[in-house]
């Protein structure tokens, strides 16, 4: 990005930027990604490029929603939403991020809706995303079992494709559905997956969730 500046600007600094401002809401540094989501946004509406704006919109609603803002929070994920109606492929992309935010929102029922089948896509990313997406569904509506199964396989499928940080998710949800179904043995080797690969990338908010579930599980064979 700052060489394409240096350069004098081009779409490099667009299709870069969202991917800079997820690793910096991953790593929990909220303020610096805050900065420049407004930047982001602005790019993505002024470009009218769906390279840009898909990928923009949905990390643009995570900031929002960890700031407080449901409002423009919402009004991402609708504008996300509605511009990939027709585009399966983009849908499926980003859907684990979308489908996490809103089932841990409460809004289940726009998750249900912008859920896409594995089927209806075709690249192997897109495929590994609607079914990730799918465990993460099956957990808000309480099918725990298979939900853990769901995750279980997700993340074999993450690991094989090469994307640690969504291999870690699938980790995570499956120790945390594992650990409800009271299977503390297999919940634990999950998490403790789940933290080494959070750790790895420096995803302090994620490997703090997964210290808060071990201690449960250290609650719960004491």
């Amino acid at each position: 990005i700052s060489w394409d500046l240096a350069h004098g600007g081009s779409r490099i600094e667009a299709l870069a930027l969202p991917n800079k401002v997820r690793v910096l809401w991953n790593r929990g540094l909220i303020d610096d990604a805050a900065e420049l989501e407004e930047h982001l946004i602005s790019l993505a509406h002024d470009m009218l490029d769906v390279q840009v704006l898909i990928p923009a919109l949905p990390i643009a609603a995570l900031i929002r929603g960890s700031l407080g803002d449901t409002r423009t929070a919402s009004a991402y994920i609708e504008e996300w939403t509605a511009g990939t109606d027709d585009k399966p492929a983009w849908r499926a992309r980003y859907l684990p991020e979308i489908v996490r935010f809103l089932c841990g929102t409460d809004r289940r029922s726009l998750a249900e809706r912008s859920m896409i089948k594995e089927t209806e896509v075709s690249m192997l990313r897109d495929r590994h995303s609607a079914f990730a997406s799918s465990a993460v569904l099956l957990e808000a509506q309480g099918h725990l079992e298979d939900a853990a199964s769901g995750y279980m396989e997700a993340a074999t499928r993450w690991r094989t494709y090469g994307f640690v940080l969504e291999e870690g998710h699938a980790l995570l949800g499956a120790g945390r559905t594992l650990l409800t179904l009271g299977d503390a043995d297999n919940a634990s080797e999950s998490l403790r997956s789940a933290k080494a690969i959070f750790s790895r990338l420096g995803a302090e908010p994620l490997r703090r969730e997964v210290d808060r579930h071990l201690r449960s599980d250290i609650a719960l064979n004491s």
